[in-house]
C-alpha cells in the first residue's frame, strides 16, 4: 500500500473513532507523530482548532446533524 493510502486509512480510522465510531485506530499518538511539525514547522494547537473548524463547517454544509454529548 502506498503512503498516500496508508495515511488516508489512518485518518479515516482516527476520525471514525473521534466521532464516536469503532475504536480500531491504532496509529501513533498524534503528539508523537506530529512532533517534527511542531518543532520544525511551528505547528500549534490553534492550527488544530482551525482544521477542526473547517471540518465542522464541511459537516454542516453537507447537512450532517450535530450531536450534543
Amino acid at each position: 500500500m502506498c503512503v498516500k493510502h496508508s495515511i488516508r486509512n489512518l485518518q479515516v480510522k482516527f476520525l471514525t473513532y473521534a466521532l464516536g465510531g469503532a475504536d480500531d485506530y491504532f496509529g501513533k499518538d498524534p503528539t508523537i507523530s506530529h512532533r517534527r511539525l511542531h518543532n520544525e514547522k511551528g505547528l500549534r494547537v490553534e492550527h488544530f482548532y482551525a482544521v477542526v473548524g473547517h471540518l465542522q463547517a464541511t459537516l454542516r454544509e453537507l447537512g450532517v446533524a450535530e450531536v450534543s454529548w
